[in-house]
């Protein structure tokens, strides 16, 4: 799908690959902005399944998350949740968004979570996620993340993630291929860096203060995060909506990629202000 490329310029010297995708109508007056964030060992393609459903309606805006894809890592930093956010904030600024809808999977969904909830809050008019943590302490399988990499390498590690992230024959053949390609390209020790970041993340007392209309998709399998953690997330969150995904794994927004943009449309056309 056409777009425009740019090399956004973040915290630390980092460039971020960024895309804007614009083919809403040319009678939409200034469009609303969707800024797309992906999470770990993987790129902004993981969204491909997603635009037909959401071109029409909005400017779409996706990057490659630092450290992954076409967004190297500056040499030597580690990985904080608050560079996440600010990269988002950054890719926003760059395609001119002052406000705009946030989406965001796995880990970046985290990110995301902080965005909404901290100073720049004003900014977002809606906050999506799918497979989204947001307490470190309810990862156990990303705290051994380090060791798996260093003593089984990074085949294998990418080998068990496949089963983890998707049931089988929930993806064509090519599809799988592709993902299993790009997972497989993945820095071993930016994975290892952001499994330890993750460990230190708790959004908890955080929550409370989103004061726009959320969506948590989650996944019914994930052994990541879990229907509970969803749900204590709704809890949390004073106005969100839960959508838990059947017959899925971890990466719902690969696998099962048409049925949620179809909900996340319905919840942008019933809470932020998307006309049909």
């Amino acid at each position: 799908m056409p777009g425009t490329s740019l090399g956004v310029a973040a915290a630390g010297g980092a460039v971020l690959h960024a895309e804007i995708i614009d083919l809403t109508p040319p009678w939409l007056i200034d469009p609303p902005t969707i800024v797309m964030s992906h999470g770990v060992a993987t790129d902004c393609e993981i969204w491909n399944g997603w635009l037909p459903h959401l071109v029409a309606h909005a400017r779409i805006v996706r990057f490659d998350s630092r450290g992954f894809g076409r967004s190297p890592m500056p040499t030597g930093e580690g990985w904080k949740l608050e560079t996440w956010a600010a990269d988002i904030l950054a890719v926003a600024d760059a395609a001119g968004a002052d406000r705009f809808h946030l989406l965001a999977e796995s880990a970046a969904g985290a990110a995301a979570l902080h965005v909404a909830s901290g100073a720049s809050a004003s900014r977002v008019l809606s906050v999506a996620t799918c497979s989204a943590p947001y307490r470190g302490s309810d990862l156990p399988r990303v705290a051994d993340w380090r060791q798996r990499l260093e003593r089984e390498g990074m085949a294998a590690w990418a080998a068990r993630m496949m089963t983890e992230r998707f049931h089988e024959g929930a993806l064509s053949p090519g599809a799988a291929d592709w993902f299993a390609v790009r997972q497989a390209a993945a820095d071993p020790a930016v994975l290892a860096n952001v499994a330890e970041g993750l460990m230190g993340v708790d959004l908890s007392d955080a929550l409370p203060r989103i004061a726009v209309p959320a969506l948590i998709m989650a996944a019914d399998g994930s052994p990541y995060v879990t229907v509970e953690i969803a749900r204590a997330m709704q809890r949390l969150i004073p106005d969100a909506e839960l959508r838990i995904v059947p017959h899925s794994r971890h990466g719902i927004p690969f696998s099962h990629a048409d049925a949620c943009a179809a909900d996340y449309l319905a919840f942008l056309r019933r809470r932020g202000g998307f006309g049909s």
